[in-house]
Order: C-alpha cells, then structure tokens, then sequence
C-alpha cells in the first residue's frame, strides 16, 4: 500500500475515541487518469493519521453517482453509472477487517443519483435517475433479496438521506432541473412516507446529512457543488440556519459523522491538486485542518465511511 505523508497536525483534533477508525473514501481518481473516476480506493488511519491506499479496487470497475452505506462495520456501495454510462443495479459489499469484496444480490432498478440507508436490518435504495425508475423508486434488501417498497412522495436525485430517531430521512435533491428545499421521512412502522411542513431554508443538492445527537446537519452543497453553510434540523422537525461555515474556500464537499464530529472532505478552490480533510466540531463556528489529501488524488465526487479496521470485540 502506498501512504501520504503525515498529518499536518502533531495529534488529529477530535475525540480520542475515533482513533480505532478510519475515514474510507471511495470514487476518487488518481494522477495521471483523473479525469476519471473509481480509482484506488483511499484510507485515512484515525490511529496514524495518515492516508493509506487500500489495495482491493471496487469488484465491478469504475462508476459515478453511486450510493454508500455502512452496516455493521461493511461498506455497501449501490448502483451508480460506469464510464459508458450504463446505469448499474449492482451492489457490492466491502469488509474492511479482511479487506475483502463480496457481491450482493442486484436490485431491481439500476440508478444513479440515488441514496442508501440502513434500518432495522434492513437496506434501503431510495429514489435516483433510470430508464425504469420514476425517481421516488424505494427497494428494500431484507432476507436476502429486494423488494419494492413505498415510493417517497417527492422524486429526486442527487439528494442526501440520514437515520434519525429510527425513520430515513430525505431531503432536498434535485428533479426536473430544479433545486428541492423538501424533507421527507420514512417510518419502518406504518411504511409511509411523509413530507415536512417546513424543508430547509433553500434548496440544496450534491449534499450530505449528518446526525450528532439530536440535530441533523445539512453539510455542503448547491448545484456546482459549491460550499454552504450548514444548517441544523432539531428533532421536533424545525430547520434553523446555523453560523457554521466549513470554509469558503472548500468545494465538493461530503462528510461523515463520527461520534460527535462531522469530518469534512473537500478541494481548496482554486488549487484543483489539493484537497484537504477538515473536522467540524460541535461549539465551533469553523474547522479545523486534520490533514491534506495525497496529491496525486483527485476526488471527483467521491463517497466517504467510517469503518473500523479490526474486528470488535466481544462484548
């Protein structure tokens, strides 16, 4: 494996308690073919602090607007677009303890744009753009297999979902050529749908969702995938815009939550070789540097999880 360099900080801020984790980043591209994408796949060592490359690429080649999700300590990554733009139903899961790939079971509709989320043992793959999918399209994996599942009110791609107080939420996206401010929320007990009174304070696409205790967190985002400010969801359902700014200066942005700090990827604007890793912590109004990404890494609309790298142990 190759590896970056140090961090640019002697210890990574954050909580102590991440060092037995490490940051996957997936559908990134490597120099010289970085106008490419699904290239090496790229490890940062919370312990270490440092980037690592893992040596196992995605089983069925490179591929764009994909989703990800993790469930219990695998990386599952759903349908998206190969080079030739062919819209794909695959799904593969990566183990990250034997850095090993498996296939799993296709889903019924290929798409891209679409999201991914995990919930009572079950997968969901929610909305996105096909020739057979109407863009509120929702699929369960459970027992093996897929099955359709109840569409979300509102088609979207390009959108972002999170798992808060045990329903899917769904928000913003685009569709039509349109920015949505919508929300929706799916609940595992009635099996419906429904569409919040208030979405977010604008429209918002090419963004995550992050929960840290009880707020959400829309993180990034806008048509060019430009930098937003963050903006927090209480759980009664009201969005108020908070003064949290990543930096002005970060563009294609993704994020992951991990135990209560929101760790931000994203390229400096106007220095399209250099990308850097922040960390947004909670009482904070900005970020702090954790490290540069390797040069020769191009991001290009990657995917972020967290994952432990050693197996848990019993309890």
């Amino acid at each position: 494996m190759a590896s970056a360099g140090p961090s640019t900080h002697e210890r990574s801020p954050g909580c102590q308690c991440n060092d037995s984790y490490s940051i996957y980043m997936i559908g990134c591209s490597k120099y010289p073919d970085s106008d490419t994408v699904g290239g090496p796949m790229q490890r940062y060592d919370m312990g270490e602090r440092q980037w690592k490359e893992v040596d196992r690429p995605l089983p069925g080649g490179k591929r764009f607007n994909f989703a990800v999700t993790t469930v219990r300590n695998t990386m599952w990554v759903l349908g998206g677009a190969t080079l030739l733009e062919y819209i794909s139903k695959s799904v593969f899961v990566y183990d990250p303890v034997h850095n090993e790939w498996e296939w799993e079971k296709v889903m019924i509709h290929g798409r891209k744009g679409l999201c991914a989320a995990f919930i009572e043992n079950r997968v969901y793959a929610i909305g996105g753009q096909s020739d057979t999918a109407d863009g509120n399209t929702v699929e369960v994996y459970y027992k093996g297999k897929w099955v359709p599942s109840s569409p979300m009110r509102h088609r979207r791609h390009s959108f972002a979902t999170a798992v808060a107080e045990y329903q899917i939420y769904a928000a913003g996206g685009i569709w039509n050529g349109e920015e949505l401010m919508s929300v929706e929320y799916y609940s595992p007990l009635t099996f419906l749908w429904t569409v919040l009174s208030l979405g977010m304070p604008e429209p918002r696409a090419y963004f995550q969702l992050a929960v840290i205790g009880d707020k959400m967190y829309a993180v990034g985002g806008d048509a060019d995938q430009s930098i937003k400010s963050i903006d927090s969801m209480y759980t009664d359902g009201q969005w108020s815009t908070g003064p949290v700014h990543i930096s002005r200066y970060l563009r294609n942005v993704v994020s992951v939550a991990l135990n209560k700090d929101i760790y931000v990827v994203g390229w400096i604007f106007g220095y399209h070789d250099e990308g850097q890793l922040r960390i947004l912590q909670l009482g904070d109004v900005s970020t702090s540097l954790v490290t540069n990404l390797p040069r020769e890494i191009r991001f290009n609309g990657a995917r972020l999880a967290v994952l432990k790298t050693q197996p848990f142990e019993a309890e």
